[in-house]
């Protein structure tokens, strides 16, 4: 595993250790909350670039 010296993810390992769950969770819903709105874009932009693919006939 590679430690985190900043960010989300560290703070999430502090709280866990020390039995903080609230920011235990809140982490979490940065984390998946982060996912989805990157999932939405990376869906546009693949439906954009799909304009250009060819129609296959089966």
């Amino acid at each position: 595993l590679v430690a985190a010296q900043a960010g989300v993810g560290l703070m999430m390992a502090k709280a866990g250790a020390t039995f903080q769950t609230s920011k235990v969770f809140a982490g979490l819903i940065i984390v998946a909350g982060t996912g989805i709105v990157l999932t939405g874009i990376l869906q546009r932009i693949e439906g954009h670039f799909q304009a250009w693919k060819p129609q296959s006939n089966s």
